[in-house]
């Protein structure tokens, strides 16, 4: 995002160095070896949209229905040994909630470490999967969310990563590499009105969602947003796909806020009134994207 003060200036400054230094190594360093994927699923997190009287507010929601699939890539080197780790995770990282003033990776941060022993020489990281409304269950205390701890973020981590160390174990599978990408900004309207309108074009505000694909071989991709993806709608993004593996992220190539279903927008609550933009999105602003993703898709397979 353009703009911000002289921190923020700086830090971009200094993660955009470190970023070109992290690539320049990893074209310096080129290894044979082979990918391999796998998934299963993780009980670390909970719906957090809880139904109320006065509404939606966020708070522990147990009957909320969650998508709870985790995908994980390694790269093996010749000798069959994890070089690198990527796992995803449907879950928002703040088991140190909003009353924490540090700064902390949270439980992705705990199970990297955790990965890490487990697998000595490799490297673990992290990518946000679709769990904008997901919350950690460990901040459960009835109706309402607990103070929590450092210990709450180990012991989140840990199973996170003993989850990751399953699905290495028992579940993964050779990938032939085929890689493509694709970028596009897709027209999204807010409504600004907060009434109904005939016309609806009238009664909003064009903005832009960027999407990306990144085909990794005929049968794994991984669809990116710049937002923070509802669970639902990673569900509905994955449901396009009749094969194979599809991997959804939130926060790829920037951030305009949360990405709601309709269902979520024409309930209410906190993430549908979230964006960089002001207002509420349209109800068939996923429509738009699960079009676009569609095209896209086609596009690539039709090369």
């Amino acid at each position: 995002m353009p703009g911000g003060n002289d921190d923020t200036i700086k830090f971009r400054e200094f993660l955009r160095e470190r970023i070109i230094s992290c690539v320049e190594k990893c074209l310096a360093s080129f290894r044979e070896g082979y990918l391999e994927i796998g998934y299963g699923e993780t009980y670390i997190g909970m719906d957090r949209r809880q139904k109320t009287p006065d509404g939606v507010r966020i708070g522990p929601n147990p009957q909320g229905e969650i998508d709870r699939k985790i995908f994980v890539m390694a790269i093996k080197n010749e000798e069959d040994r994890p070089r690198v780790i990527l796992f995803t995770c449907p879950c928002h990282p703040v088991v140190l909630y909003h009353d924490n003033l540090y700064i902390s990776a949270d439980f992705p941060g705990a199970a990297i470490s955790q990965i890490n022993r487990k697998f000595p020489g490799a490297e673990a990281m992290f990518l946000q999967g679709a769990g904008a409304d997901i919350n950690p269950a460990v901040l459960v205390a009835d109706d309402e969310y607990r103070d929590t701890f450092y210990s709450d973020v180990i012991f989140t981590g840990n199973i996170l990563a003993n989850d990751v160390y399953n699905i290495m174990r028992c579940g993964m599978e050779k990938v032939a590499p085929e890689l493509e990408t694709h970028l596009e900004r897709v027209p999204v309207f807010i409504d600004e009105s907060g009434t109904p309108k005939e016309d609806q074009v009238d009664a909003t505000q064009e903005s832009e969602v960027q999407v990306s694909v990144f085909k990794l071989s005929e049968d794994v991709r991984v669809i990116g947003l710049d937002g923070e993806v509802c669970n639902q709608v990673g569900v509905h993004i994955s449901s396009l796909f009749d094969d194979g593996y599809t991997i959804v992220v939130g926060y790829a190539n920037g951030y305009i806020g949360y990405i709601p279903t309709p269902q979520i927008i024409e309930e209410g609550g906190y993430e549908p009134n979230t964006n960089i933009f002001g207002g509420t999105f349209v109800p068939d602003v996923e429509e738009i994207l699960l079009e676009s993703i569609r095209n896209i898709s086609e596009q690539i397979s039709n090369k």
